[in-house]
């Protein structure tokens, strides 16, 4: 069993994580990190005991995974009124479908627009846990968030691990925004890559390029000619207009200047306590509060939870794959990439999805990585 940290002084804590005290049992129970040293068998005598069992007592035990796959309370299905709870979770991307675990736009606005179009949908509790991503996919499903607030329907946004860059685009219009103390926000900032590659395939393999121009800007984005600080100077002017486009989105959300905007932004996070401080959001708290604060707009009493979008099971996840058409090789290979690099495939997946997304992105250009 873990003795409460608060029992340390900060300047202990670290000291024992920078000796690696708990890399044996004997270390681990001398710092204080475990209260015994205790088989399998004692440990679940010891739980007897807590819970007033006798010894021949049957425990009754659940393993994670059967936890995991647990339902909540039964729902009324006579209940018509409806909060759907929509899962935000990885990174925006433009298109209809992909991987499993990121937020392509084609896909969220088709369900976002159903959801608006249900008269039983009272109001939508949005749970975001992204880095964010394309600009484009950003605007594509703030857009069907307006639209699902001018329908009447409101909308509030629970913040999980993170919701930042584009993961707080698409949250800064909703009516109210929750975030955990340690939900990493904002990130209020854009960027663009152009990857050129002329001297490298000069340098490293020998190869060059002639090129014949039809117009001045012709090989315009090509990554095998130079820009020339014309066009230099026109995506710079491309990548502040989109910049002051997300800062007066956030203005107009959070009913601040373009200023006092500016001030918290430039592409910098915050822990979700300070974010409530400097009006990124409006309160600490999880689902519950979210739920609650929705069905309070919505002026509603009893009502009932609907999900979206649905999670398949695992055999449901790997027939999908086998069976779709354009998709089949690419799901195949992404699991077999998947087993092979474990604990590098978010690293690997990061590069693939900057490499898949065009144009300018609202996203961290780092990974945030916590151990």
């Amino acid at each position: 069993m873990w003795l409460q940290a608060a029992i340390y002084p900060k300047t202990e804590l670290r000291r024992i994580a920078d000796n690696f005290e708990g890399r044996g049992a004997d270390l681990a129970l001398k710092a204080r990190l475990v209260d015994r040293i205790a088989y399998e068998d004692e440990a679940f005598t010891l739980m007897k005991n807590k819970i007033g069992l006798d010894r021949k007592e049957k425990l009754y035990r659940v393993s994670i995974e059967d936890y995991s796959k647990a339902r909540g309370r039964k729902i009324d299905l006579s209940t018509k009124d409806k909060i759907a709870v929509v899962y935000a979770e990885g990174t925006l991307l433009d298109g209809e479908n992909g991987e499993a675990g990121d937020i392509y736009d084609g896909k969220y606005v088709k369900l976002l627009r159903k959801i608006r179009q249900d008269n039983n949908v009272k109001a939508i509790v949005l749970r975001i846990n992204s880095p964010g991503g394309s600009v484009l996919a950003s605007e594509n499903i703030y857009r069907e968030i307006l639209l699902c607030k001018e329908a009447g329907k409101p909308v509030v946004v629970s913040m999980g691990d993170l919701a930042a860059s584009g993961g707080y685009y698409i949250a800064c219009h909703a009516d109210s925004i929750f975030a955990e103390p340690n939900t990493i926000t904002g990130s209020i900032g854009v960027f663009g890559t152009i990857p050129m590659l002329d001297q490298t395939m000069k340098e490293k393999l020998g190869i060059t390029f002639d090129t014949v121009l039809t117009g001045k800007h012709s090989a315009f984005g090509t990554p095998f000619i130079q820009f020339s600080p014309e066009e230099d100077r026109m995506i710079q002017e491309q990548v502040d207009r989109t910049y002051e486009d997300f800062l007066q989105k956030v203005a107009t959300g959070r009913n601040k200047t373009r200023d006092q905007v500016n001030e918290i932004a430039q592409g910098r996070v915050w822990p979700g306590q300070k974010a409530v401080e400097i009006g990124l959001v409006d309160g600490i708290g999880g689902m519950d509060r979210a739920l609650t604060a929705a069905a309070k707009l919505a002026g509603i009493d009893k009502y009932r939870t609907t999900e979206f979008p649905r999670t398949m099971t695992g055999i449901e996840q790997l027939i999908d794959k086998l069976t779709q058409n354009k998709d089949s090789d690419e799901g195949v290979k992404a699991m077999i990439i998947r087993s092979e690099l474990g604990e590098m495939y978010p690293m690997y997946k990061h590069l693939k999805d900057m490499q898949r997304n065009k144009g300018i992105q609202a996203r961290l250009p780092y990974e945030l990585m916590f151990n």
